[in-house]
C-alpha cells in the first residue's frame, strides 16, 4: 500500500489557508485588458492585489539570456520575426506599453516580497534554464521559487541540480494518476491539471489520497473555481481573479 507524502512545515502550498484554495497569477496575472504579458507592471499589480504565488514563463533570447515571455511568435503579446537578442527584447514594449523583464531583473524585483515565483520554461527551455542557473546563479536562494517539469527525465534533471526545493509536475490527468508512485518516491507534492480534464472529483481524490495537491489551470470564473476546489483542487491558475473580489462574491 502506498504511503502518502508528508507535508514539510514550510511547504509553499500551505502558505494560504482558505476554502477558496490558493490563487496563482498566470503569466504574471492580467493587467488592463491584457493577459500573458509576463510584464513588470502585471507582476507588480498581482503583488498589490495580494496574490502570493505568481507564475512566469521563461524563454531564451538568441544570446542565451532567460527572459519572461510565453514565446516570441507573432500571436504573442510581444512578437519578433526571429528570436531576439536580450537588448532587442528589452527595447520592445509589451503591447506597446508594458515593461519586459529578464529573469535576473525579476529576482531583484521580488527579493523582499513574501511570496513565491512559479517558473514555467517554454520552448523546451528547461535544460538550458537549469544549466544557466547552475552556472551563473548558484549563489541565489531559490527557496521561494517553484519550478515546473513535464517528464520524469526533467524531474531528475532539476533534482540533480539541487537548487530548487519545490518541483511541480505537469501532465495530463490520466498520466498523473499512473505516475503517483513515482511522484511520491521523488517527493513531488504538487501537480498541474488542465481545466477541461476535470469533469468530477474522482481523479483529484486519487491524487489527494497520496497527499499530492492538484492545481487546476487556467480558470477565470468564480463558479468553475468553486466547483473544482470543492472537488478537491488545492488551487487554481488564473488571469483575472483577485482574492478580495472572490470573497465578496461568495459572502
Amino acid at each position: 500500500m502506498l504511503t502518502p507524502l508528508k507535508d514539510p512545515s514550510d511547504a509553499w502550498y500551505l502558505s494560504e489557508n482558505s476554502k477558496h484554495g490558493i490563487l496563482i497569477a498566470h503569466a504574471g496575472g492580467g493587467i488592463g485588458r491584457s493577459i500573458y504579458t509576463n510584464s513588470k507592471e502585471a507582476i507588480q499589480t498581482s503583488i498589490a492585489d495580494g496574490i502570493k504565488v505568481i507564475e512566469i514563463d521563461i524563454c531564451f533570447t538568441s544570446d542565451g539570456i532567460p527572459v519572461l515571455t510565453h514565446n516570441f511568435e507573432p500571436d504573442n503579446e510581444i512578437s519578433f520575426s526571429k528570436i531576439p537578442t536580450v537588448q532587442q527584447f528589452l527595447n520592445t514594449q509589451i503591447n506597446e506599453k508594458y515593461t519586459p523583464m529578464t529573469f535576473s531583473m525579476l529576482i531583484e524585483m521580488v527579493k523582499n516580497w513574501n511570496g513565491y515565483i512559479f517558473i514555467d520554461c517554454k520552448r523546451g527551455a528547461l535544460d538550458d534554464f537549469v544549466s544557466y542557473v547552475s552556472s551563473k546563479m548558484n549563489k541565489v536562494d531559490f527557496t521561494k521559487y517553484i519550478i515546473q517539469v513535464s517528464s520524469v527525465n526533467e524531474l531528475k534533471l532539476v533534482r540533480k541540480c539541487g537548487l530548487f526545493p519545490w518541483i511541480h509536475f505537469n501532465a495530463p490527468l490520466l498520466e498523473l494518476e499512473k505516475l503517483i508512485p513515482t511522484l511520491v518516491r521523488n517527493q513531488v507534492h504538487t501537480v498541474s491539471v488542465y481545466n477541461k480534464d476535470v469533469r468530477n472529483g474522482n481523479a483529484l481524490n486519487t491524487l489527494n489520497a497520496a497527499n499530492i495537491r492538484p492545481f487546476i489551470y487556467t480558470i477565470n470564473h468564480t463558479r468553475r473555481m468553486n466547483e473544482v476546489i470543492n472537488w478537491g483542487g488545492a488551487g487554481i491558475f488564473t488571469d483575472w481573479l483577485v482574492r478580495e473580489k472572490i470573497c465578496k462574491i461568495n459572502k
